[in-house]
């Protein structure tokens, strides 16, 4: 049924040039008026189709960071940004550097 109005409007432009080429003052409308507005329909619903996706919500969570983990050994890793999970975390207690965890095996 999706399938039926662009057949139609197919149909009804192969009748237009049909038509449209028998009659000399059709050449305007025909080589000028049709090219112009396909055009025009084709931005323009370009343009809606790109704004309609970019106010659509994404689907899921991009968690970003700002540098690089470790990894391999010639990539300088950012151990501020993303420690090395060693089975230490860092303590908000100001008398010891780091606090031992469990980390399952």
């Amino acid at each position: 049924m999706k399938a039926l109005t662009p057949l139609l409007a197919v149909l009804a432009i192969v009748a237009l040039a049909a038509l449209g080429g028998l009659a000399h003052a059709s050449l305007v409308l025909l080589a000028v008026f049709v090219p112009y507005s396909a055009c025009a329909v084709f931005l323009i619903g370009f343009c809606y189709r790109v704004v309609r996706w970019a106010w659509a919500p994404v689907p899921f969570r991009i968690p970003t960071t700002c540098g690089q983990q470790k990894s391999l050994p010639w990539i300088k890793p950012a151990s501020l940004d993303n420690p090395v999970p060693d089975g230490r975390v860092p303590s908000h207690d100001p008398g010891s550097s780091s606090v031992p965890i469990a980390l399952p095996q």
